[in-house]
């Protein structure tokens, strides 16, 4: 906490916090979204971050869910959260939006915020690997920005979380509004101050998708960096993941052996 450099806002939200302006979680979001660690957000306000209570992990075991198998569709096309449930499985996110309200690190490992919350610089995670084997780069984060940012998808409800890297005119993303400064950074240029776009890439419509990924089904081509792989999915019936066991996955997870999901509606006619 004594040697993060904070976005100057912060200590403005901190002081808001302490006059009762602001509550905690509206805090640790703001503070967080702006590029400061959540450890260091607790810090600015005199709390100590809790810690995570659980009992030695252990592998094996299958988890079954009751809940609807959907037609499947791309994930910025998502509209419902039992896709999400499924596929992220294999597909992760740049970034993951806590309980407590903090915005921290997926496979964006940190980020920081120009002054006026217009420029992001995102220092994406290194040694993260594919399921096939290939390197996760700042390639594969500009080829998600162009999927998300492109309005002309009918459905594509990441369009209007990205909106300020948008050309007004083409409804695509503008030349330069997303750069790689090198393959593990990345430079986001905002027409506009965003504070909530960091937490927008941890929407469940924001998986993130592997740069040969051009639309259409993900179960079919399940390239990922998770933990698992699909192993059956059927509509309106169940659907089946597995642990990957061929892959190293690049956080702590990955503890069960399958999930399955599986459709019982207690009216037969629900599914129809």
């Amino acid at each position: 906490m004594t040697t993060e450099i904070h976005h100057p806002a912060v200590e403005m939200y901190a002081a808001e916090y302490r006059a009762g302006q602001l509550s905690r979680r509206e805090f640790l979001s703001r503070a967080t979204m702006l590029g400061v660690s959540a450890a260091a957000a607790y810090g600015l306000i005199g709390v100590t971050m809790p810690g995570v209570a659980h009992a030695a992990a252990s592998k094996g075991g299958t988890l079954r869910v009751n809940m609807e198998t959907k037609a499947m569709k791309e994930p910025r096309l998502w509209d419902w959260t039992e896709y999400a449930n499924f596929c992220r499985g294999w597909l992760d996110y740049l970034t993951l939006f806590n309980r407590d309200g903090s915005v921290t690190g997926g496979l964006v490992e940190s980020w920081t915020a120009n002054d006026k919350a217009t420029q992001y610089t995102l220092n994406l995670r290194r040694g993260v690997k594919w399921n096939n084997g290939d390197e996760f780069t700042a390639e594969d984060v500009l080829h998600n920005f162009m999927l998300w940012a492109d309005g002309n998808v009918e459905g594509n409800s990441m369009a209007s979380r990205v909106a300020a890297l948008q050309d007004d005119t083409t409804k695509k993303l503008r030349d330069g509004a997303v750069v790689a400064i090198d393959d593990h950074t990345v430079q986001l240029n905002l027409n506009a101050s965003d504070i909530s776009i960091m937490a927008a890439l941890s929407d469940y419509p924001a998986a993130v998708v592997h740069r040969s990924f051009e639309g259409g089904d993900p179960v079919a081509s399940p390239i990922g960096t998770g933990a698992y792989l699909p192993e059956s999915y059927e509509v309106g019936v169940k659907a089946v993941l597995v642990r990957n066991t061929d892959h190293d996955y690049w956080r702590e997870g990955g503890w069960l052996e399958s999930y399955c999901q599986i459709w019982c509606p207690s009216d037969p006619h629900a599914a129809a």
